[in-house]
């Protein structure tokens, strides 16, 4: 999606399939956009175990995959 470069401001919001997303930050024609609404919801990790970190948990490896 080409969006003019005028419009995107940090704290502007655009519409794009189908969410607003806010504008945090703009560099060499690029956006870091943060949508105003949750897409998915997961969990952290699915056992039960009392500490499981950031490199063994269930949501890194959908993230990575």
């Amino acid at each position: 999606m080409v969006i003019e470069e005028t419009k995107l401001s940090i704290g502007s919001t655009i519409s794009f399939g189908g969410y607003d997303w806010r504008v945090l930050d703009v560099q060499d024609g690029k956006a870091l956009l943060l949508s105003d609404k949750v897409l998915e919801r997961r969990v952290y990790h699915q056992s039960e175990k009392v500490v499981t970190t950031w490199a063994d948990c269930n949501l890194r490896s959908y993230l990575n995959g």
